[in-house]
């Protein structure tokens, strides 16, 4: 959604200009009624003057209905209110009738509309009495000071349009920004945060044709576009930027994080920041930061200048997409925190469980799970004779090692102290889970070197297996199997791995 779509939805000035087109309306009434009941005119000139009044209301509606008028067509409009004026006889119809029309017409076009307007209602003023006297010598019609009021009028109306225009976008940019933040809040990863400051950021600017907005990731100077809206957009997602490439000043202004407009020629100044067109009409960059660091930046580049309200709301919504973000990277660290070991950054105890009750429950190509408790042996005598430091260092080693003998989507976590334990979620048969014991085994028998010291420990691993499908009671058997096949192997103090309900074997 943008801009001109919600001023559409729910449009004050269309609202106002339809009071006005009451009114223009109910002002024709009385010409069309007075030109009816004149004397001097034939049936067929009044029939004629009647129906082009008719035809002028109804042009008016469609008009409002529309929400436009063609500018080559307003001539035509004014001739017949000029036409009007002559053929009344009745001076304060004629005027109403042109109150009424400056008054609905002001609320359409630019400012070279009204100028061409003011020019339409005066020459209609001073020729519709000229014409008339042709015909009756002694028609004074309206007063010639009334122009210079008509020309005030016409301006108080333009002034008041423009002034519900800037009125109407910036309660249509606030109703964007707050949808855009209830999403970002919302969101759960990244990339959907991205997705959206791009969306909304285009939906700020109005959409059409020209405007394009990034988001990219990174520190500020050498950045990713991770997401793109707008026009010509293709092959921007990926694209790297140097935003170090700027010219000195401009590098200076943005890294204090300060925006940065440029507008027509000057934005050649940012030709060099990556392999992509610039916009040259114009150009704003906005950085994504926060007391906690930079997030990335937010670009929005149009083929004409962006208005000020525009930049101004860019600004507002950068600081939301910045504050969303850094509250998910709040949310991950706590989540982590919550679920991985501090020490190794594996995952911990409730994870793990988690991971093994979801490989029980998802079906797989393969029939069997792997589950394996590992527990280090010697590790207390590492901790006694090198200290605490050397044993957190070895217990890091061995999860790098654990990790690099597993497959992707396997996973290692540390249930504490020198415990481990590995999920296996799809195992064609335990053949292929017990080579995966072994390389557990023989990996950490290799020598560490722990604080300076080199080490060398052992490990005891339990294996049990169970087929998908297993409900909570089973997870439960299963890791008391694993935890028993574990400890069958520790009695020997030789290390090595045993399957539950079976013989160990020893390293």
């Amino acid at each position: 959604m943008n801009v001109r779509e919600v001023i559409r939805g729910w449009s004050l000035l269309h609202r106002v200009r339809g009071v006005f087109l009451f009114y223009a309306v109910f002002c024709a009434l009385g010409p069309l009624v007075q030109i009816g009941g004149t004397q001097w005119l034939h049936p067929s000139q009044k029939a004629l003057i009647d129906g082009s009044l008719f035809l002028l209301v109804g042009w008016w509606v469609l008009g409002w209905h529309r929400t436009r008028f063609p500018r080559l067509l307003e001539p035509f409009e004014w001739a017949i209110i000029g036409a009007s004026i002559a053929c009344s006889d009745d001076n304060d119809a004629a005027v109403n009738l042109v109150f009424g029309a400056i008054c609905f017409r002001a609320f359409y076009g630019n400012t070279w509309d009204w100028v061409r307007r003011v020019v339409y209602v005066e020459a209609a003023l001073l020729l519709a009495p000229l014409a008339r006297r042709i015909v009756t010598p002694d028609f004074e019609g309206p007063s010639p000071s009334l122009g210079a009021a008509i020309a005030v009028l016409a301006l108080l109306m333009f002034v008041l349009k423009n002034a519900l225009e800037q009125h109407e976008r910036m309660v249509a940019r606030e109703r964007i920004l707050a949808q855009g933040a209830a999403a970002a809040v919302a969101a759960t990863d990244r990339q959907t945060i991205y997705e959206i400051a791009a969306r909304t950021a285009l939906g700020l600017a109005g959409d059409g044709t020209g405007v394009r907005t990034t988001l990219s990731q990174g520190d500020g100077w050498s950045t990713h576009v991770r997401a793109a809206a707008g026009d010509r957009t293709e092959g921007l997602v990926g694209l790297e930027v140097h935003y170090d490439r700027m010219p000195q000043p401009l590098h200076d202004t943005f890294r204090d994080g300060d925006p940065i407009y440029l507008e027509g020629a000057e934005c050649s100044a940012l030709n060099a920041v990556a392999d992509a067109k610039v916009c040259q009409g114009g150009l704003f960059l906005v950085p994504l930061r926060t007391p906690n660091g930079w997030l990335g930046t937010m670009s929005i580049g149009a083929e004409r200048p962006l208005r000020s309200e525009i930049r101004t709301s860019m600004v507002t919504w950068a600081a939301q997409v910045a504050s969303s973000l850094e509250t998910l990277q709040l949310n991950e660290e706590l989540t982590r925190q919550a679920f991985h070991d501090s020490l190794t950054g594996l995952p911990n105890r409730a994870l793990v469980h988690d991971r093994l009750r979801l490989a029980l429950h998802t079906r797989s190509e393969h029939p069997l799970v792997a589950f394996m408790l590992l527990d280090l042996d010697g590790f207390k005598q590492v901790n006694d004779a090198c200290g605490h430091k050397a044993g957190d260092e070895l217990l890091c080693e061995v999860a790098n090692r654990l990790v690099g003998c597993v497959r992707q989507g396997d996973t290692i976590g540390r249930l504490g102290g020198d415990e481990f334990a590995v999920v296996l979620p799809g195992v064609r048969d335990r053949t292929q889970g017990l080579r995966i014991a072994e390389r557990l085994v023989e990996s950490i028998r290799t020598p560490v070197t722990a604080d300076g010291h080199p080490v060398v420990v052992g490990a005891s691993i339990g294996v049990a297996f169970a087929e998908h499908g297993a409900d909570s009671s089973n997870l439960d058997d299963l890791m008391r199997s694993a935890d028993a096949a574990m400890y069958q192997v520790k009695a020997t103090r030789n290390g090595g791995y045993a399957v539950a309900g079976a013989r160990a074997v020893t390293a």
